[in-house]
């Protein structure tokens, strides 16, 4: 039999003091995850490699604790706080995580700027970059978490404005340039919503003359109705110091981001958007161009450019949400996080208003009878002509009904919207009168809301060269958050960056 092959003895000592060092480790380590982050031991930097968790031996000191200054003590706890969002995030999986880190730095800002410290000239670096403060954070190395370093004062840039809105959810919406005047119909489905967004949220409004030419329009008009739908958006109460206004083509990587995301769209997918399938049989399969059809996927980068968290939208434009949702978990899966995956903002309060002449269809440009149509820029006493001429029906008490009695009911939501009374309000204050008492004072309601947005809308078109100059600054704040959109995506798609 052969006799086994000669090994080296093992050193004096050497297995007895590896497994007492292992013992003294689990032991060390399950003390510290009983402590607070601050209080756990971290390995020195530049040294050689040890567990995360370490103990006080002769061999791996504990590194000695040396006095922080005030305002890093202040930030670790903090970020101990915005940490939370951050793993909650990646526990819940990665599609919200980058979201909620934002979330989380975010937070802390709001907390930092409450709790003494300057934000307006700091930005959100990680963990790593911390040298300036002296003394390095106890909090996990290998996690990025938020943490202030000052930068040079940038003053009231766009930059400044985006970085000043980040604390706040961002919204998205557009509206075509081809309608002209604004109808009752618009204002109190969508543009008053829009109005109420921007307290609440970091709002980017556009006028989307790109979409305008799916169908044929005159240059001059196009011109002329871009700048009107501008005014009339500033005259309804769109603050450009609250909220960004600008003009579609003025910011190119709106059409850059639509060709990539075309080329992630399935045809069938682009088939079944019910908008087109509309819009074609209306103006003949004929007449329908490829811009037609691939709208909705402009749309698309529209949404994703400005990493919008919701989009207001009428029932309509749901199905374009959707198609935005999917195209964005599309590009996140295949080429890593880059979009945020937006979510439609549907107000279910919002009121229906209906054809004057015709209570059963919504009013709208393309479906409203003209005396029926309430346009906002019509003269005041054209406007009274048709509340005084609306459709109503042979009985004689004014209460709601939306069934039984469409037109009384149109009108009475007209006025409740409008002045803000309630509708059962409304049906007490007329009670026992008959349908001429309420169409006169509604009426006298129209004409005293239409008056002083006339008013403010010509102000506007009288001076083109401040309303042209409101939009160029909103194109410019819109370009600095869009601009660092598409560098993320083209960077991820594997496009050759540009040298400058």
């Amino acid at each position: 039999m052969a006799a086994p092959a000669a090994t080296s003895p093992p050193l004096p000592g050497h297995g007895r003091r590896r497994r007492i060092r292992r013992l003294r480790y689990q032991r060390l380590g399950a003390e510290q995850q009983r402590l607070p982050v601050r209080d756990r031991a971290q390995p020195r930097r530049g040294t050689h490699r040890v567990p995360r968790l370490i103990g006080h031996d002769r061999e791996h000191p504990r590194p000695e604790r040396r006095p922080v200054p005030e305002a890093p003590q202040r930030l670790i706890r903090l970020e101990e706080r915005a940490l939370h969002h951050v793993l909650r995030a990646r526990s819940e999986g990665r599609r919200g995580a980058q979201r909620d880190r934002r979330m989380g730095a975010d937070q802390l800002r709001v907390r930092l700027r409450l709790s003494g410290a300057h934000t307006s000239d700091h930005h959100v670096l990680g963990v790593d970059d911390a040298a300036p403060f002296g003394p390095r954070s106890r909090v996990p190395s290998r996690v990025l978490t938020p943490l202030i370093h000052r930068r040079p004062e940038i003053g009231s840039t766009p930059e400044r404005m985006v970085c000043m809105a980040s604390s706040r959810p961002r919204a998205l919406s557009g509206i075509q340039p081809t309608a002209g005047s604004f109808h009752l119909g618009n204002y109190l489905g969508a543009i008053r919503q829009y109005v109420a967004l921007q307290e609440t949220h970091d709002a980017f409004y556009m006028v989307v003359d790109l979409h305008a030419i799916t169908v044929p329009q005159d240059p001059a008009e196009l011109r002329a109705n871009t700048r009107l739908a501008a005014a009339q958006l500033l005259a309804a109460g769109l603050d450009p110091e609250r909220c960004t206004l600008f003009v579609q083509s003025h910011v190119p990587e709106h059409a850059q981001l639509g060709w990539v995301m075309n080329c992630l769209t399935g045809f069938g997918e682009a088939s079944r958007m019910t908008q087109f399938k509309d819009k074609s049989a209306r103006h003949g399969a004929d007449r329908a161009t490829v811009g037609l059809f691939t709208y909705p996927i402009l749309q698309v980068a529209d949404i994703l450019l400005y990493q919008a968290d919701a989009v207001p939208v009428g029932e309509d434009q749901r199905q374009h949400v959707e198609l935005t949702r999917d195209l964005a978990e599309r590009f996140n899966g295949r080429f890593g996080e880059t979009f945020t995956v937006p979510a439609p903002y549907i107000v279910k309060e919002v009121a229906k208003i209906y054809d004057l002449q015709d209570p059963s269809i919504k009013m709208s440009k393309s479906a409203s009878t003209p005396k029926g149509l309430v346009n906002l820029l019509d003269e005041p006493k054209t406007t009274a002509k048709k509340v005084k001429s609306a459709v109503t029906d042979t009985d004689t008490v004014i209460r709601f009904d939306a069934e039984e009695k469409p037109g009384v009911s149109n009108l009475l939501t007209i006025y409740s919207t409008l002045t803000g009374a309630t509708i059962a309000d409304l049906e007490q204050k007329y009670e026992g009168k008959g349908y001429g008492a309420l169409k006169t004072d509604l009426a006298e309601v129209m004409v005293d809301f239409v008056t002083p947005f006339r008013a403010r809308t010509q102000e506007y078109l009288d001076d083109t060269e401040t309303l042209d100059s409101i939009l160029a600054k909103g194109a410019e704040k819109a370009r600095a958050v869009a601009a660092e959109t598409l560098a993320d995506a083209y960077d991820k798609l594997g496009f050759v960056p540009a040298k400058h």
